[in-house]
C-alpha cells in the first residue's frame, strides 16, 4: 500500500508500515512540530485497511477533527498530529 500524508507545505510518502510519526529523529517520520511528542502516533496496515493509534496522548491525534486513541483512516481523511494537519491519500 502506498500512503501519502499531504499538508500545505509537504508531501510525506510512507513506504513502509507500520510508521511512527513524531518529532524525534529516530521516528519513522520526523516532523519538526513543537506541539508533537517525540513519538506521537503510529500508522498501521492490516488486511488492506489503514489505521492510526495515538501513542503519547500529548496534544493528541485527531481524525477529521475528533480526538482518537485508535481509528480507521480512509482516503481523504484529515489527520491532525500535534499542530500539524495532513490529508490522507493511499492506493491499495
Amino acid at each position: 500500500m502506498k500512503v501519502k500524508l499531504i499538508s500545505a507545505d509537504a508531501e510525506i510518502v510512507l513506504n513502509d508500515l507500520p510508521a511512527i510519526i513524531g518529532r524525534s529523529r529516530t521516528a519513522d517520520v520526523c516532523v519538526e512540530d513543537g506541539g508533537m511528542g517525540e513519538f506521537e502516533c503510529i500508522i498501521e496496515q492490516d488486511d488492506g485497511r489503514l489505521s492510526v493509534a495515538d501513542i503519547t496522548g500529548g496534544l493528541g491525534t485527531f481524525v477529521n477533527g475528533d480526538r482518537i486513541t485508535r481509528a480507521a483512516l480512509m482516503r481523504g481523511d484529515r489527520l491532525g498530529v500535534g499542530r500539524s494537519n495532513f490529508t490522507v491519500q493511499y492506493e491499495l
